[in-house]
């Protein structure tokens, strides 16, 4: 009704920094190509030293540093978070509202499972349909000195729940943005535009494969680690390497099982003890890891070398340059021993409950508890009316 220019997202409880919104419009106002912004999303007032918060911390800003500022470049940002971005009101009024970012609710009647999932990642389909719609030239970008800070999860069962939601959403939106891939060629995008438009679909396909196979890798790394480090130990005639696997190969097992009750207390302290148990194989892993490569050190080629230099000096001067040093040097340790409870205890849950379509962190609340709320009305009352 209002028929605004520009709309702004914006969560309950997410508090933006002085002149961010700002940001996000002179951003949109200094080119009118560009249909939606976001600004980097920090966790308010973590404790580095809680492994969730900290893990959760490094996530935030590893992603905001190389992720977003990467598809920013493209011109096609995958996710515009909810909780702070900014849309060219033109751009996503009428198709893209109606039939995309609310579809779930308007037409409830075709969604099945598949569409379910996707749609728990809302904020995947809008862009999607922005940058998408024939006969334009939209495209979104990645504004880094707009900032909004947000709380995060603090118990490992809040993450998770929260996390199941994000992990489906974006596997499932993701797959269904490479399967609509030929509908840029009905846009108005240059040539070149459209190329890098085929490059990022590219690396999203890479993405997906490699979220479906990751639980694979860490076990092969895994065995390759201390197969190499413990392959001449051997304890009652059987070797060492061999007995640490199975039994994380039975880890791996109960977290399947585990998967289908986790509103029991006992599927709530097996997944703490085996989050545990995750944190005790990263760490010796790490300093295996790190006992393998100093022993094969003096082996290696120079110009193995140089890439291992090239790789490590490219994130760090990305790290430097965006001002994110301190984060992520506190947070490191948390991220890489958290890292395989994210790979294996929630990569295996997410996939075993996709159908489960709820928001999971949020309550679950019904019509009638909604209109309660507002009339003040209570159940009985409301029933004999």
């Amino acid at each position: 009704m209002i028929d605004p220019k520009f709309v702004m997202l914006i969560d309950v409880g997410t508090k933006p920094y002085k002149k961010s919104l700002c940001a996000l419009y002179y951003t949109m106002v200094n080119n009118n190509r560009i249909a939606g912004v976001c600004g980097e999303i920090v966790p308010q007032d973590p404790v580095y030293l809680n492994i969730i918060e900290g893990y959760q911390v490094f996530e935030y800003a590893f992603y905001h540093i190389f992720d977003k500022a990467l598809e920013s470049c493209f011109g096609y940002i995958s996710v515009m978070p909810g909780a702070f971005s900014a849309y060219r009101w033109k751009a996503i009024n009428g198709e893209p509202l109606e039939s995309v970012y609310f579809i779930s609710i308007k037409r409830p009647e075709i969604m099945n499972c598949h569409k379910s999932n996707v749609c728990l990642a809302e904020d995947r389909l809008l862009p999607w349909a922005i940058v998408s719609m024939p006969g334009t030239t939209n495209i979104l970008k990645f504004v880094h000195c707009a900032y909004a800070e947000t709380g995060v999860a603090q118990t490992l069962l809040q993450l998770l729940l929260q996390r199941r939601r994000w992990i489906n959403g974006s596997y499932f939106s993701l797959a269904n943005t490479c399967s609509h891939s030929c509908e840029f060629s009905y846009t108005n995008h240059s040539m070149l535009r459209k190329v890098c438009f085929c490059i990022e679909i590219f690396y999203f396909v890479t993405i997906i494969s490699a979220t479906w196979f990751m639980v694979g890798i860490f076990y092969l790394v895994y065995e390759l680690i201390f197969g190499s480090a413990l392959s001449q130990i051997y304890i009652f005639f059987y070797p060492a390497s061999e007995i640490v696997m199975d039994f994380y190969l039975g880890i791996l097992i109960i977290i399947f099982f585990l998967s289908f009750d986790l509103k029991s207390e006992t599927g709530e302290i097996s997944y703490k003890v085996i989050s545990y148990l995750l944190i005790i194989y990263m760490t010796a892993v790490f300093f295996l890891l790190n006992y393998i490569t100093f022993s094969a050190s003096r082996h290696l080629s120079d110009y193995t070398i140089f890439l291992l230099c090239a790789i490590i000096g490219s994130f760090a001067i990305g790290i430097i340059i965006t001002g994110n040093l301190k984060k992520i040097l506190f947070t490191m340790i948390q991220f890489f021993l958290f890292f395989p409870i994210y790979v294996n205890f929630f990569g295996i849950y997410s996939l075993c409950n996709t159908h489960n379509c709820s928001w999971g962190d949020r309550p679950e609340i019904t019509r009638e508890e909604v209109i309660m709320n507002i009339s003040g009305f209570s159940l009985k009352e409301l029933h004999g009316s």
